[in-house]
């Protein structure tokens, strides 16, 4: 008995300093009760692998925002951001996108590489939204969930409205 409420007690104590602490992104993240996304200000997704990295940029724009793809190009030691795709999207499709996903549980999130797994993608995520809410997101072959869903939806985007730039 003496245990029991010796438990409750330090539940209530790390709970409490969660709270006080700014942790409650944590609890949003452990109960599933995060904000939604009302505005966007900035978001970027830098994925690199072994053949190929690239970046995802979303930025307002006049009536909505510009979602882009650039490849990253390496040559004489530097390397350089390439266009590849752009598309304008309505902030109803974008903040769908990025409340379906549930962006705003990934903020903290870092995913170490698992053991015994050779290659792999890393991501490394940033975004502002609601008036300077920094969403930030990182891992190797590790992601959040619904990250694959958010992936799929920036590739929809692209393929459904947008154009193709010089590759």
């Amino acid at each position: 008995m003496k245990k029991k409420k010796t438990l409750f007690i330090l539940i209530g104590v790390l709970l409490g300093a969660l709270i006080i602490t700014g942790g409650s992104i944590m609890l949003h993240q452990i109960f599933g009760k995060a904000e939604p996304v009302t505005r966007l200000e900035s978001l970027t997704l830098h994925l690199s692998g072994m053949r190929v990295t690239e970046e995802y940029e979303i930025l307002p724009s006049e009536g909505g925002y510009t979602l882009s793809r650039y490849e990253m190009v390496y040559g004489e030691g530097t390397a350089k951001r390439r266009l590849t795709d752009s598309a304008a999207c309505s902030s109803e499709e974008v903040l769908a996108l990025l409340n379906d996903c549930q962006v705003m549980k990934w903020d903290g999130f870092d995913g170490p590489h698992p053991k015994g797994v050779l290659d792999g993608t890393m991501f490394r995520f940033d975004a502002r939204v609601n008036d300077g809410k920094s969403i930030q997101a990182q891992g190797s072959q590790n992601f959040p969930k619904h990250f694959h869903d958010f992936e799929q939806g920036l590739y929809t985007l692209l393929s459904e409205k947008g154009e193709t730039h010089g590759v």
